[in-house]
């Protein structure tokens, strides 16, 4: 994987965490969780 996709990788996080904060009714904890961990699991493939 390379640096661009980490990047945008990163960017969707980011995303994602602002959705949540400003609308945290709207996603689930599950959710959040979900793309937390898929966002963690790309980011480690990343490094290798």
């Amino acid at each position: 994987m390379n640096e661009r996709r980490i990047f945008f990788a990163r960017k969707k996080l980011e995303a994602a965490v602002d959705v949540c904060v400003v609308e945290d009714t709207s996603v689930s904890w599950e959710e959040f969780i979900t793309i937390s961990l898929w966002v963690s699991w790309v980011l480690d493939a990343g490094a290798k």
